[in-house]
């Protein structure tokens, strides 16, 4: 089996509108872009643009560049094109749990001046939203820049 590289993200609400506003950006660049949404009216890749629509409380969303990316996903699974990018998938769902215990790497305090040391928090919500995304690799310039595009999205819900 050929997979990717899952990346998982928590936002507060439903990441649908944030799905579609990265979309539209990614079309921006990508004006070919093939797109398919589960569940939907048509599960089957088709151009992105006005009129598609993403579910509001669970979707799976496949993204590739063009055809030719549909088609090597099909053979060759997540893999970086010679132009360094790759296809996508986003999957969302509704947080089944109102409490999830997590490791904070990174100071959620800012720059205090007291120092960090990373330690285990629980984040407590009742709308929280587990957003995953897929990408070909860990670490390419390409998957970084698709991870972090994805979570300014979200940020701006």
């Amino acid at each position: 089996m050929i997979t990717g590289y899952d990346t998982v993200l928590v936002c507060a609400q439903s990441p649908s509108r944030a799905v579609r506003r990265f979309l539209d950006r990614l079309h921006r660049d990508r004006p070919d872009l093939r797109v398919a949404v589960e569940p939907g009216d048509d599960p089957s890749f088709r151009p992105w643009g006005a009129g598609r629509e993403i579910p509001t409380g669970r979707a799976e969303v496949l993204v590739a560049e063009d055809e030719e990316m549909i088609q090597r996903w099909d053979e060759d699974g997540y893999h970086l094109s010679p132009t360094g990018t790759g296809p996508l998938m986003i999957s969302f769902e509704p947080c089944r749990v109102p409490r999830l215990r997590a490791r904070v790497l990174e100071n959620p305090y800012g720059d205090n001046g007291l120092g960090f040391a990373p330690h285990e928090v629980t984040l407590v919500g009742t709308d929280l939203f587990l957003v995953t995304i897929v990408t070909p690799d860990a670490d390419s310039a390409y998957s970084t820049s698709v991870i972090d595009r994805l979570a300014e999205c979200l940020t701006g819900l």
